[in-house]
């Protein structure tokens, strides 16, 4: 009775609304919306697409209002977003809301869209435009201090993470299941030895994410498990993305924040190989690789898609097709690492011969793309994503 009695209040006041609304329309258009909070890398490049697209490109007159999931991924980056966009309380929202989503009418008019395509950007958008979000001087110097007392020693940071099942886990506690994404899972232990070296060379490194399955080991000084440190916090988390040298990622959504700050992003382990963000600058990618168990070989990529692993988005479609999913070495995950100084200092430039071998593999992914996903090509047949030069020369089997 007291959920029928909630039921009944919520109509009540959302058709009320909804109403006012509609009769408002003529005057000002108002448009309701909800924000992926319980996912960070949703709440960096989604909403940073939808401010791009409304209030940059067609600088939109109308009155979008928002508000939140019950899960809060990440305070700090919310309130950054509460000082672009207006964000209201749930209890107001969401009942107009879900009767706006239910009408064709209403669905055209006041809908607030910022899930449009996803975290996909295939016109470079985020490129084109410089970083919405800003960070207070204060908080600035607030993020300075911390790094300090990590023990950084002013050194210039790079940051690294490997998706594991630490969030999954909260996630599903709070009713909430994404276990199907565990085959983007990598092992962390596999990013130290880059890591290590990358000390030698005068950086920091430090572990980020907000929850993880295990610790760090290491002896040198400047690998810091921020991750498991009393640092860690909403505001470090958005900070150190907002300051690093490059992020080195298994390719998740905590490294969304460094990409809507512009930072370079290497990806080690990464999968599926069709939801390569090939519209992304300042990008090396070096992909798990596919075994055929049965085969007992490595899968070429016009292999992959035949197969239906290339686009797979679910684990049950590789055990169903028999594919061992092989993270990345220590030794790959290094030699991308030192890859991406070079591109850095030399503004990404690749030699011809290189560039011949990523066309080779860029064309073969494209053919298969509009053969067997073609959800996936958009308005781009093109590619600014690199490859790892090591990583491709070395898997030569890919392009087979």
């Amino acid at each position: 009775m007291k959920n029928f009695l909630k039921l009944l209040i919520y109509i009540f006041f959302g058709s009320f609304f909804l109403g006012l609304i509609i009769i408002l329309r003529p005057l000002i258009i108002i448009r309701i919306g909800k924000l992926n909070t319980s996912r960070i890398g949703h709440l960096a490049t989604n909403t940073a697409l939808y401010y791009i697209k409304n209030k940059k490109i067609n600088k939109s007159k109308t009155l979008d209002l928002f508000y939140c999931d019950r899960l809060i991924a990440n305070r700090y980056l919310l309130n950054l977003w509460r000082k672009k966009i207006i964000i209201l309380p749930r209890i107001f929202l969401f009942s107009i809301f879900n009767l706006v989503i239910k009408f064709k009418y209403t669905l055209k008019f006041h809908y607030a869209d910022n899930n449009e395509g996803g975290d996909q950007d295939p016109d470079q958008l985020l490129l084109k435009f410089e970083p919405i979000l800003k960070l207070p001087d204060e908080d600035i110097i607030k993020g300075k201090k911390i790094l300090q007392k990590l023990g950084t020693d002013s050194r210039k940071i790079i940051l690294f993470f490997a998706r594991d099942e630490a969030y999954t886990n909260y996630l599903l506690s709070k009713k909430i299941d994404i276990r199907f994404h565990s085959y983007r899972n990598a092992n962390i232990d596999n990013f130290i030895f880059a890591a290590e070296e990358l000390t030698k060379k005068g950086y920091a490194l430090i572990r980020v994410g907000s929850m993880v399955n295990k610790t760090i080991k290491s002896k040198f000084k400047y690998i810091i498990d921020y991750s498991n440190s009393e640092y860690q916090s909403d505001f470090m988390d958005i900070y150190l993305q907002s300051v690093c040298e490059f992020f080195i990622t298994s390719g998740t959504g905590i490294n969304e924040v460094a990409r809507i700050f512009n930072r370079p992003l290497l990806y080690a382990s990464f999968t599926p190989y069709a939801y390569s963000p090939t519209y992304q600058n300042n990008i090396i990618c070096i992909y798990k690789k596919y075994k055929d168990i049965k085969r007992n070989k490595f899968l070429s990529l016009n292999e992959m898609f035949k197969q239906n692993v290339a686009q797979a988005y679910h684990k049950d479609i590789f055990i169903k097709n028999n594919i061992e999913l092989i993270d990345n070495t220590p030794e790959e995950i290094k030699d991308a690492a030192f890859e991406m100084l070079v591109a850095i200092k030399n503004n990404f430039q690749i030699s011809e011969e290189d560039k011949s071998l990523q066309n080779k593999f860029w064309d073969i992914y494209y053919e298969n793309i509009e053969k067997y996903a073609n959800y996936r090509l958009g308005n781009r047949k093109s590619y600014t994503i690199q490859i790892g030069k090591k990583f491709l020369r070395e898997n030569l089997y890919l392009l087979d």
